[in-house]
């Protein structure tokens, strides 16, 4: 326990073997001031006393029979006792005097020389010098564990919403605050957004920042009273949670502005507070301009695993185009002279290859766009063989390519363009340690995970799954390299030939599927990367038969559309053609409009006679498709409404909150365009 505050009564305990001796003392302390004055002549039990924290302070004779006060200040020292020892001797010797001091006497008296009121101001200032010795180590220790605590935050390699929130509630325990918030600002639109609030008063504060840019401006930080400055903000929040003080610091990149922390508190901000706060700024600083520089980076490199895979996207297309090419001469040609049976097949297969060749562009499209998307059910064998050729078109030709499923229960949960960029990204890092040619192979297994094997692996548990290995010939990893394997920018390659974030992606995406990944691997023998992904038992989405797929326009047997009407809103006029001509040969009353004010107008002329609302979500000028949407379910909620856009649904998914909406992907076949409306009309 740690001594009172000196300006208490002192409680001083005497460590004397002669009561005689001790009473004459005591009774020259009392005459002087009101303090309690203990008495214990043996040396262990004055120890034990000393150590349940009652008295501020010690006054010990140097001479108590066979041991002396040198031997009671060793013995404190040793066991950590804090309040000070002072030494009461009738020995004047100088030499004597100095080594008590450095034994860890607070100081050394002379009996003949030194009256009551010296030995109290002594022992004043001893237990005035002890305490503030406690206070300072007390501070140390706290501003230690504070940087040691925010270092982890700042180093956690969480996302930047958790690392700031950790940030936020660690400075939030560690300074005497009731508010502390986290801005990001973002330098387009000049506005802030609040990553990070806590403290008792983070519920009731708005999102904008108290502080507007103006405030924050200059080399230091402002601080100053909140309610004598209107610039704070919000002047009727500030005097309702009765807030006495204000501090904005910017946090910046050179002279760039990525963010602002605010903290606020019902008392003045003491000193120390400014001084704490300015180890923090730089390390939060340098956090967000890495985190920015990552994001580019990170950016950097999708588009240049685009540009990897362009060229093998580019020449499976142009097969295709090749066989669309020569199945329409075909088709030409048999016009004239072939029964319509043939010319239909011929069709058919132009329409199957197309397809094809649509879901390239799209998958180049959602390669280069990646979309947020959540986990589903996928194959992952059909993946694997349906990425197989992109994979030959990346990799050397000199590379023998091998694919063997072997696993039987192939279900995952998985999002398809992350486990792609996973596949892909180790298929070119395979192909990179083997530049004279080699061989790859990409293999599937069904696997079970006992306690035995699980304790083996920091990340694995116990269960079934399914292991896909990639393994290559190439030249292998010393174990230097392999310890540091996923460290965020690092690289074996030479300058400009990577940036270090493959591998670290390629972790935290097998980590977002709830796997984990292992590495074997020998130099001049080639690399293993084992990743285990979780079996699922949920079932696959149905996937149509090619061959039931009808022409364009052609609608299914049995169906018969009732001339609904149908606005169709399309800024591409080749597309808004082609739509309203499938939908007119459907049996379909249809309206047809380039922009939002044209189909407003041609609402307003047929007073809002419409069943089926066909919007683009994307039109460049003017109104865009959920706005045009939300007028109209305004003027007519009966109406149906089909959202058309090249981007994933998930984009829109909240657009038309509260309403029924359907999503039309784009490109999609002209059969699906009357089988959409006649489902959102449910006819």
């Amino acid at each position: 326990m740690h001594p009172h505050p000196p300006m208490e009564p002192l409680r001083i305990l005497v460590v004397e073997d002669e009561r005689d001796e001790f009473s004459l003392i005591r009774g020259q302390l009392q005459s002087v001031e009101a303090c309690e004055v203990d008495w214990e002549p043996d040396l262990d039990r004055a120890l034990n006393t000393l150590e349940s924290g009652h008295h501020h302070a010690c006054l010990a004779d140097f001479k108590m029979g066979k041991r002396s006060g040198l031997d009671f200040v060793k013995a404190a020292t040793a066991r950590g006792i804090k309040q000070p020892v002072v030494i009461l001797s009738g020995l004047r010797d100088p030499a004597v005097s100095l080594h008590a001091i450095e034994c860890g006497a607070a100081d050394y008296l002379i009996k003949t020389s030194s009256d009551e009121h010296t030995i109290l101001r002594t022992l004043r200032h001893a237990v005035s010098r002890q305490r503030a010795l406690i206070t300072a180590i007390e501070e140390r220790t706290r501003l230690a564990t504070f940087g040691a605590a925010m270092g982890r935050a700042l180093t956690s390699m969480g996302s930047l919403e958790e690392t700031l929130r950790s940030c936020s509630r660690i400075l939030a325990e560690f300074l005497p605050v009731q508010l502390v918030q986290i801005h990001l600002f973002n330098a387009q639109s000049g506005e802030f957004r609040r990553m990070a609030g806590e403290g008792p008063l983070s519920a009731t504060t708005p999102e904008t920042p108290p502080a507007p840019v103006d405030f924050i401006n200059g080399e230091k930080c402002i601080s100053c009273p909140a309610v004598d400055d209107h610039r704070l903000g919000d002047r009727s929040w500030i005097m309702k949670h009765e807030i006495a003080a204000g501090l904005s610091w910017p946090l910046m990149l050179e002279h760039h502005l990525l963010g602002l922390l605010t903290i606020h508190s019902s008392k003045p901000f003491p000193g120390p507070i400014l001084e704490e706060l300015g180890s923090v700024i730089p390390a939060l600083s340098a956090f967000l301009a890495r985190f920015s520089l990552e994001s580019q980076v990170r950016r950097t490199q999708q588009l240049d695993c685009v540009g990897k895979m362009a060229a093998g996207i580019a020449h499976e297309f142009k097969n295709n185009l090749a066989v669309i090419q020569t199945h329409v001469w075909e088709a030409v040609e048999a016009l004239e002279e072939a029964p319509p049976s043939v010319t239909r097949e011929t069709l058919n297969q132009i329409v199957r290859v197309t397809d094809s060749a649509t879901a390239l562009a799209q998958q180049l499209m959602l390669f280069a766009r990646p979309d947020d998307v959540a986990l589903r059910p996928l194959d992952l064998n059909a993946a694997i063989l349906d990425l197989r050729p992109m994979i030959r078109g990346a990799v050397d030709q000199r590379v023998s390519l091998h694919v063997s499923c072997h696993a039987e229960a192939t279900t995952i949960e998985s999002n398809p363009i992350l486990l792609q960029q996973v596949i892909v990204n180790l298929s070119c890092n395979a192909r990179d340690a083997m530049p004279d040619g080699g061989s790859l192979w990409i293999e599937t297994w069904n696997v079970h995970i006992d306690a035995a094997r699980a304790a083996t692996s920091p990340e694995a548990r116990v269960g079934d799954y399914l292991l896909l290995t990639i393994r290559d010939s190439g030249t292998g990893m010393t174990p230097e390299t392999k310890a540091r394997l996923f460290e965020p920018f690092f690289t074996t390659k030479a300058p400009g030939k990577g940036n270090g974030l493959g591998l670290a992606t390629v972790f935290n995406i097998v980590r977002q599927h709830e796997g984990w990944l292992e590495v074997q691997s020998e130099v001049n023998v080639g690399t293993t990367f084992s990743i285990y992904l979780p079996i699922s038992s949920k079932p696959l989405p149905p996937v149509p038969a090619l061959d039931q797929k009808p022409l364009d326009g052609e609608k299914p047997q049995g169906v018969q559309a009732n001339r609904e009407r149908v606005l169709i809103v399309e800024d591409e006029p080749v597309l808004r053609m082609a739509a309203e001509v499938v939908l007119r040969k459907a049996n379909f009353d249809v309206t047809a409009a380039a922009d939002g004010q044209e189909a407003m107008k041609a609402w307003r002329e047929k007073n809002g006679g419409f069943d089926v609302l066909l919007t683009d979500l994307s039109m460049p000028e003017g109104m865009t498709g959920l706005q045009l949407a939300t007028q109209l379910l305004k003027d007519n909620p009966r109406i149906k409404v089909i959202l058309t856009s090249g981007y994933a649904p998930e984009m829109f998914e909240r657009g038309l909150a509260g309403q029924e909406t359907m999503f039309l992907q784009k490109p999609y076949p002209p059969s699906a365009l009357p089988e959409k409306v006649r489902s959102c009309l449910g006819i």
